[in-house]
């Protein structure tokens, strides 16, 4: 289910509706956020550092994508101070897509 809608009437409820956001369409756009950063951080000039705590960032998103209970919080946490990285040097469309990502 992506971005559902539920509408609902009746006596009590006037025309209420909610947006259904699952975890499956979490971990899809993470698994996506993660290729893109997979692809993007190579194409900088990161410092020695960055580029080992990137690595080290995308395993560990790796790992709990993979998980049989993934903890989307944790790789969403991972997936901020990983982009606080690359945001700088990124193009404005994958800044556009990340933003998507996580804002709520």
């Amino acid at each position: 289910m992506t971005d559902s809608s539920i509408i609902q009437s009746g006596s009590n409820i006037s025309n209420v509706e909610v947006n259904v956001s699952t975890a499956g369409d979490d971990l899809e756009k993470m698994k996506k956020f993660v290729d893109l950063l997979k692809t993007e951080y190579p194409q900088h000039n990161l410092t020695f550092e960055q580029k080992s705590e990137m690595e080290a960032d995308i395993k560990s998103m790796e790992s709990q994508l993979t998980s049989p209970k993934p903890k989307i919080d944790i790789v969403k946490q991972i997936g901020r101070n990983a982009w606080e990285v690359v945001k700088p040097l990124a193009s404005k469309t994958i800044k556009e897509y990340v933003k998507s990502l996580f804002t709520q």
